[in-house]
């Protein structure tokens, strides 16, 4: 819980709305940029065949995912879209195999204590006390404090633009549905626009969020302080998957019971210059895309206190984060199915994972995550990226990173009951990242039985093992085997290249070695051709 000390987790930065919350600039980095025309000519060749890996998207603006249709809504005022595949709840469920699902989270009264349809204000609810300066258009100087379980701060719906400033909201009390938006600080739904500045908002309990947007929204956060102390539900009360869940799945690898912020449908959210603070599950969390979901956090400092991540882009979502830290119990970020994730001049700190990246109730194996990492600082106890049972293109440029456990990547099969199904004559991406401009150490293990990884490294000094990957360098680049490793080498290299330490052995499929080959290496290893 937050509540008696939560004034001392922002590490001594100014108050929202001052100066930048990140610590002092990092000295530059040489080097960083595309790498040169001469150079990506040779691409196609340095991955020895394997289909080309696609390149970083603008990053400005979003691509457009295409091909997933509009849904309908559940919630009366246009809620959360049915889950694809997802069984009925509490009815059996059609895939064989997996049990039934939990029961249904209760029905509860909607009740917003300021609420704004179409641009006309209803009159003020009476569940919470509430003071300041409220129109149609605007609640400024805004005092709000409920204490009433599964009640609504203030709801903007219809077609409606709205403006909160310096405003302080504190609602407690434990909810029931946060895909509903039930019970959340400030809940966006059709075509509201809603910006909100200079505000704290602060939650207590059960799927209690600060904010939640869905449909074809737009809320901008700005200057804001934003806490959520989470809770802990009756057992009679828990519900694990699904709409109304109390938790994550098992899964995930996180705790908690609340997500500060949740962005569903087709909204787009920016948070720009806010200290957030979260307990555990989640803070900046999507889910439940209709297909366009977007998330944008600029300049932000981001921190989970026990189990939980910084943000996730869930299936048809795009997340972007900028000059943002991360520090965090469990993963920093997450990424599931057919997704995009971009983070630049970002310091990430976790306790566990930097990046998990899954796949849970696809139509299709070949799924492709994509995450793309620009000048990022990343320090993780645990590996830096977690990836199972999804297809991953992963850029990462100019980075400084460093892994307790000496982990860079580990691949593996997802152990879940809703893990997205292959099909075994459908071609797989596989698992493939692009270093460039970096020096990296730390071991590549590679434990996925249905999908290929490959590994290519332009401007770099790899210290470390690789397990079943297929590798690729260009011709400037280094690799000290620290560890005895088995690799395919794909395109064309110098074995001078290549090193091993004393009594380390570098076992390598090369097309064109002639015939099998011992060859002895300078720091005492050997590297045999076969």
């Amino acid at each position: 819980m937050i509540t008696e000390a939560y004034k001392t987790l922002f590490y001594g930065m100014p108050k929202a709305g001052g100066p930048t919350v990140l610590p002092p600039a990092l000295p530059p980095r040489p080097g960083f940029g595309a790498p040169p025309e001469e150079e990506g000519a040779k691409s196609a060749a340095l991955m020895g065949g394997m289909p080309p890996m696609s390149g970083m998207p603008p990053m400005g603006g979003m691509p457009p995912m295409g091909g997933m249709p509009p849904m309908s809504g559940m919630h009366p005022m246009g809620g959360m879209p049915p889950m694809g595949g997802m069984p009925p709840m509490g009815g059996e469920s059609p895939m064989p195999g997996l049990p039934p699902m939990m029961k249904k989270p209760p029905v509860v009264e909607f009740r917003p204590q300021i609420e704004v349809v179409d641009g006309q204000l209803s009159p003020l609810g009476t569940d919470a006390s509430v003071e300041g300066n409220i129109t149609a258009e605007c609640a400024e100087n805004l005092k709000l404090i409920c204490d009433v379980p599964a009640v609504n701060g203030i709801y903007v719906g219809g077609d409606s633009r709205y403006t909160i400033k310096n405003a302080d909201i504190y609602m407690t009390g434990d909810c029931v549905n946060d895909f509903d938006g039930n019970g959340a600080g400030v809940q966006v739904m059709q075509k509201g626009n809603v910006l909100i500045e200079n505000s704290v908002i602060r939650t207590a309990g059960v799927l209690r969020s600060c904010l939640m947007a869905n449909d074809s929204t737009r809320m901008e956060i700005n200057d804001c302080e934003l806490i959520c102390e989470g809770g802990v539900p009756k057992p009679e009360n828990v519900i694990p998957a699904g709409p109304g869940m109390t938790q994550a799945p098992a899964s995930m690898e996180v705790d908690g019971h609340s997500r500060l912020s949740l962005s569903t449908g087709n909204s787009h959210s920016f948070f720009n210059r806010c200290k957030i603070v979260s307990d555990g599950w989640a803070a900046l969390s999507t889910d439940a895309s209709y297909g366009d979901t977007y998330l944008e956090i600029n300049d932000c400092d981001i921190k989970v206190i026990n189990g939980g991540y910084g943000t996730f882009a869930d299936e048809g979502t795009v997340v972007e984060a900028n000059r943002t830290r991360f520090d965090v119990a469990s993963h920093c970020a997450m990424v599931c199915g057919k997704a995009i994730m971009r983070m630049n001049d970002c310091q990430l700190l976790s306790e566990r994972y930097g990046f998990f990246i899954l796949a849970v109730l696809g139509t299709s194996g070949s799924q492709l995550a994509e995450l793309y990492l620009n000048r990022c600082d990343i320090h993780t106890k645990e590996d830096v990226l977690k990836v199972n049972g999804n297809n991953l293109n992963w850029d990462v440029r100019n980075c400084m990173i460093e892994t307790e456990n000496g982990c860079i990547i580990r691949s593996g099969k997802f152990n879940d009951l809703m893990a997205t199904r292959i099909n075994k004559e459908e071609p797989l991406y596989g698992i493939k990242a692009v270093f460039s401009d970096m020096e990296l150490k730390g071991d590549f293990i590679h434990e996925d039985p249905d999908r290929a990884m490959a590994l290519r490294f332009s401007r770099c000094h790899l210290y470390g093992a690789v397990s079943k990957a297929h590798i690729a360098m260009d011709d400037v680049s280094r690799w000290t085997a620290t560890k005895n490793s088995e690799v395919y080498i794909n395109g064309k290299i110098d074995f001078s290249q290549i090193d091993a330490l004393d009594g380390v052995t570098i076992t390598a499929s090369y097309e064109k070695a002639p015939e099998h080959k011992e060859i002895p290496l300078a720091s005492g290893g050997w590297l045999i051709l076969n």
